[in-house]
């Protein structure tokens, strides 16, 4: 098609940015008030000038960052990198458009080009590639690959110092995704998903473990490569599902964009085989009549979804979350389940048609790529909101919901699961020792807003739900320390969890207990990190809550299944690399698999579901910790099968094996 003249309004019409406020940089480089040349070979030229005035402005700004260092134009200049990269994007989509691939191509390159110095400048460890000869038996081709690791930018305190940058680093990663799929290159897109979802993992790390981090980088610390992740599904025999929410938000902060949001699913097959699917994100569908309420309307600290909400905007994806998890009726543990009858048809068709919505955006377009055996695992690593959702309950249009098609197991991110399969192999632990916690004596706590402390309430389901498990393993010839009420104190269970191979803990879970920040950071990081904990008794020493910054820095080695029988003990500040929360903490110990909750769970069903599924992973050896949860779901959803709050609360995260 013959384009005639292209206005500025007509540039934006093309990009899909008709309510956009331009920058001022943006509007010289686009020509701003004067028209795009007339004739093809016009446009061309002038593109090409607009790229060459970008090329210019990078060189000194590059040149600018070299010599600034550390000092106070150093994160200015990443914020103007970020922007003229940005510039390029939305040339080479212009370019497109158009037609001429070449201005989009250049545009392109010029994009990748300072979007990676800049990922290079913001990520927390630098590496450094080395290849050195090694015995041609264990390597095919007589070399074999390591790295060294240092903190990038100098000591550990600028790093972690450095997180005014989150959404800069966000945004840098998203866009860079962007890029990589404009130039078709899907594989080195998933890596930048990967390295964008780690790097605020890594200044939690630094942070919660101060002068140890070098054995754990040594340990655990990888940059990903395409084999790496595809050795990840071989060994782990599981599909991998990779999710990547992206929108306008990734412009410049001073441009004003409405979400217009997709999603970037890859697959990972066991077999190597990588897949990619672009699915656009039909905001409409998951709004409730039209409304669109902002964070400050949902977002209260004493809410369900307080951690969902970080001083933003929500999106309809977000709000559509949140609906659903509300529908499903979720309360605190300890308190009556609501029955089945108490919910209305209205309700529960409404239930019925936020599960299939988000079955229709997150399975449908990668459900031929899922294996057609339902005892084959599915690795599901969420993004964003998607964290909180119960992917055990989604259903299809035929009603079937994805737990009775499909094994299912979440990841906060693939370098979790190299390190999970990692914490497995190289656990040495073949003994027999069960570490069995249920309704401690319970500490005080200070709820938000509350004039004084109060003691949780007790759980006397907890109690049962612990001595039928103990049972269980005691019948498989489990060495087991059952301890209850006062015997169940923090020091005595940390002193214990260090022996135990399996560690279950029946009591309450708390959200964002403001864990403790060492000094010299207190008023320099923000309170969520490594947050939540669980409720156990107290003692003369300790308070009686088990927090994540504290779990963090134990040595769980022996440890091969933690199961945390409480409330919200999936859930916690989100971050790019997942929720920093208690799930996170015990990964980062060593623990290479966690059972945790999405929400509040009702108490007598949360023990028939947790019996249950220690019923199936000791009686049949070759049923993994997966599939020994899906088939406990599987048995409570007979009971209730349109009420999934009973029994699709709980998720395993790590590796089954």
């Amino acid at each position: 098609m013959q384009l005639k003249k292209l206005t500025i309004s007509s540039l934006l019409f093309f990009l899909g940015l008709t309510s956009i406020i331009l920058p001022n940089d943006f509007l010289r480089i686009a020509g701003n008030p004067r028209t795009l040349a007339q004739t093809p070979i016009e446009q061309q030229k002038e593109i090409s000038s607009k790229i060459e005035l970008l090329e210019s402005r990078e060189r000194s700004v590059v040149a600018e960052l070299n010599q600034s260092g550390t000092s106070s134009n150093y994160d200015s200049n990443f914020g103007t990198l970020y922007d003229i990269g940005f510039e390029y994007f939305k040339l080479a989509q212009l370019s497109e458009k158009l037609g001429y691939l070449s201005q989009k191509n250049t545009a392109l390159a010029g994009a990748e080009r300072l979007l990676t110095i800049l990922a290079s400048k913001l990520s927390v460890f630098s590496y450094k590639p080395t290849l050195r000869e090694c015995n041609s038996s264990t390597s095919p081709d007589g070399f074999k690959f390591s790295f060294t690791c240092s903190i990038n930018g100098g000591d550990a305190s600028s790093a972690i110092l450095r997180y005014q940058t989150g959404p800069l680093e966000n945004n840098t990663f998203k866009l860079l995704q962007q890029v990589y799929i404009a130039q078709n290159r899907q594989e080195d897109a998933l890596l930048a998903a990967e390295y964008g979802r780690t790097i605020q993992v890594d200044k939690n790390i630094l942070l919660n473990l101060k002068g140890n981090w070098k054995k754990f980088v040594k340990d655990s610390s990888r940059r990903l490569s395409i084999k790496h992740i595809k050795k990840i599904a071989k060994n782990e025999n599981s599909t991998i599902v990779s999710y990547s929410i992206i929108s306008d938000e990734s412009a410049p902060g001073q441009v004003n964009i409405p979400p217009a949001s997709k999603l970037y699913i890859w697959v990972i097959r066991p077999t190597g085989q990588i897949s990619f699917v672009k699915q656009p994100i039909q905001l409409e569908i998951l709004q409730d009549d039209g409304q669109n309420r902002s964070s400050t309307e949902n977002c209260k600290p004493s809410t369900d979804f307080s951690d969902d909400c970080r001083g933003e905007q929500l999106t309809a994806l977000a709000q559509g979350i949140a609906k659903l998890r509300s529908s499903l009726g979720v309360r605190e543990r300890g308190t009556t389940s609501k029955v089945l009858s108490s919910l209305t048809p209205k309700q529960i068709t409404e239930q019925n048609r936020q599960l299939n919505q988000l079955y229709q955006l997150l399975i449908a377009p990668i459900q031929d790529l899922l294996p057609s055996v339902s005892q084959e695992r599915v690795i599901f690593i969420p993004q964003g909101s998607l964290y909180f959702i119960p992917f055990a309950a989604l259903k299809d249009s035929s009603g079937k919901y994805l737990i009775e098609k499909h094994t299912i197991l979440t990841a906060p991110n693939l370098r979790a699961l190299l390190l999970s399969s990692r914490n497995r192999e190289r656990s040495s632990s073949r003994s027999k020792y069960a570490l069995i916690v249920g309704n401690p004596t319970m500490p005080t706590i200070k709820p938000d807003n509350a004039i004084s402390p109060q003691r949780l309430e007790p759980l006397p389901g907890a109690a049962n739900e612990a001595i039928e498990v103990a049972q269980l393993l005691k019948k498989k010839e489990f060495d087991v320390d059952l301890l209850t009420d006062n015997q169940a104190d923090e020091n005595r269970v940390t002193r214990r969890m260090r022996d135990a191979r399996i560690i279950h803990l029946a009591t309450h879970g708390i959200i964002d207990t403001g864990s403790h920040i060492p000094f010299p950071f207190e008023d320099l990081y923000p309170p969520k990190i490594a947050s939540g904990a669980v409720a156990l008794a107290p003692s003369k020493d300790e308070d009686g809550l088990l927090d994540a910054a504290e779990i963090i820095k134990m040595k769980l080695r022996k440890t091969d299944l933690v199961v945390l029988s409480a409330c919200n003990t999936g859930r916690g500040p989100l971050t790019p690399g997942g929720v920093i929360g208690l799930p996170f903490s015990f990964s980062v110990a060593g623990v290479p698999s966690i059972v945790v909750s999405l929400w509040s769970v009702p108490d007598d069903s949360t023990a028939q579901l947790m019996t249950k599924f220690y019923g199936h992973l000791l009686n049949d050896p070759n049923t993994d910790k997966a599939q020994a949860l899906r088939r406990a779901m599987l048995e409570m959803m007979q009971k209730n099968p349109e009420n999934p709050k009973e029994w699709a609360a709980f998720t395993l995260v790590g590796s089954a094996n």
